[in-house]
């Protein structure tokens, strides 16, 4: 679906943890307890021995770091912020990768940031919310699997206040038709499972329409992971707040809702265009997708 934005609801099926997150999980207070309430995959470990034992055991995660590091360093950044970092396992893999560059990570589960801040003291630690804050100062800017959490219009709205810094986007995952069909199938069993909302999954068209007006964009691959490079468009010498020449306006979101998810349903929604659809996330019949914590 290279040219088609489509964009999809995303549930996951935490099991016995769904009690403590709730039925939807992107909100502040319910991350707060996943990271710090269970002992799974999503949780941040209580001491630093625990917190740096978990990250180094992560070796997709090294990888990917080891990717990103090469990237920032070809593009001498000196100072990266990266947002929504959750259990920072690739942070800590940046920062033992490259200790003299300054990394400053955010959260927006207070909580969260409380256990990052005893946890991983080699870095700034900040509470923000991308939803209504305005960037930190730094050279790079880094959204690592951040953007399952926001609507396209909450993205939009992100992108018209990051629009005049530099941003390196790296996706939990591209929607595929043959993907988006196998979630559609497994909408009514899931439902039955009373899985929880954890955001979105979108397509490569979707993506790129979410920041196309704001800044230009050039696909890379981060080891495992689709992500993009961002440069910002020429705007005028300020922003919207001190004077700005040229402002953005999100782009309309549109939605359709289908019934039972029909595989000759989604089609006929594709051939349309752009669309959003409600659906379930799964990489293929034997589990749900599982994202990194």
């Amino acid at each position: 679906m290279p040219l088609l934005r489509v964009t999809i609801r995303h549930y996951y099926d935490f099991g016995t943890d769904r009690a403590i997150v709730g039925d939807d999980l992107v909100r502040p207070d319910a991350w707060d307890r996943l990271r710090t309430k269970t002992s799974g995959v999503f949780a941040i470990p209580p001491t630093r021995e625990e917190f740096v034992q978990t990250a180094e055991g992560r070796a997709d995660i090294a990888g990917r770091a080891r990717a990103i590091d090469a990237w920032l360093e070809g593009r001498g950044a000196r100072v990266v912020a990266s947002y929504g970092v959750g259990g920072a396992a690739l942070e800590w893999w940046l920062h033992k990768l490259r200790p003299r560059r300054k990394l400053i990570v955010t959260d927006y589960g207070e909580v969260t940031v409380q256990r990052l801040v005893e946890t991983f003291p080699e870095v700034v630690v900040r509470y923000h919310d991308l939803r209504r804050d305005e960037p930190l100062v730094a050279d790079v800017h880094l959204f690592h699997r951040i953007d399952t959490e926001l609507t396209n219009r909450e993205w939009q709205e992100v992108f018209t206040r990051f629009a005049r810094v530099p941003i390196l986007v790296v996706v939990t995952e591209v929607l595929d038709l043959r993907r988006l069909l196998l979630e559609l199938r497994l909408r009514r069993r899931m439902k039955l499972r009373h899985a929880t909302k954890a955001g979105y999954l979108r397509s490569s068209a979707a993506f790129e329409a979410l920041w196309r007006p704001t800044h230009t964009s050039h696909p890379i691959r981060m080891h495992d992971l689709s992500s993009w490079e961002l440069r910002p468009r020429a705007v005028g010498r300020t922003d919207s707040a001190r004077g700005l020449s040229h402002t953005y306006e999100p782009l309309p979101e549109r939605r359709v809702r289908t019934r039972a998810a029909e595989p000759s349903d989604v089609i006929d929604h594709l051939r349309k265009g752009d669309r959003t659809v409600g659906g379930l996330s799964r990489h293929d019949e034997g589990g749900l997708q599982r994202p990194d914590p």
